[in-house]
């Protein structure tokens, strides 16, 4: 058992399919995944721990945008762009905000990248 909730997620239309950049860090014995694309982290006791945990904070953060009818706003804040044909693009470092970019640590383990669906914005 990992620790994680079981919680019913409502359901949700999905419009596209992005790859986030993951960050792997370890602090105080524990490895961090990190996205800087949402500014969100999990951690876990290993990197896949630590990933799974990630993906379903991701789940999470999207259905809370979805069900507030904040998806477009908040990932515009983000630094995502949205194409005319409803498509959206996830930032390069460099575009996203400066607090975001200062959240970056300097003592990373490993880079990889997460394939998750972005929902159709309510």
């Amino acid at each position: 058992m990992d620790g994680g909730l079981n919680l019913p997620m409502p359901e949700i239309r999905f419009e596209c399919k992005v790859a986030l950049p993951v960050i792997l860090i370890r602090e105080d014995g524990m490895i961090v995944a990190y996205t800087p694309a949402l500014n969100l982290g999990s951690c876990g006791r290993n990197q896949s721990e630590a990933v799974r945990r990630l993906g379903h904070a991701v789940q999470l953060f999207f259905t809370e945008l979805v069900e507030m009818g904040t998806l477009d706003k908040a990932l515009h804040e983000l630094g995502w762009t949205k194409s005319e044909n409803k498509r959206y693009t996830v930032p390069r470092l460099s575009e996203q905000p400066g607090r975001i970019q200062r959240n970056i640590p300097t003592h990373i383990l490993a880079r990889r990248q997460m394939n998750v669906s972005i929902p159709a914005a309510a």
